[in-house]
């Protein structure tokens, strides 16, 4: 397993899943007190 960061994690989620060995790639946020915070919830600075 493997925590990776980028600007975009959309657009590179593509690239790392076609990495021959990589079984899957998920995109989210890290840190903060939501169990799965949404776009503008980041942006606004309201998750903790």
């Amino acid at each position: 397993m493997a925590y990776l960061a980028s600007g975009c994690f959309w657009c590179v989620e593509e690239i790392y899943e076609s990495v021959r060995g990589v079984k899957e790639a998920v995109s989210g946020y890290s840190g903060g007190d939501e169990q799965d915070p949404t776009y503008q919830q980041v942006g606004s600075g309201s998750t903790g």
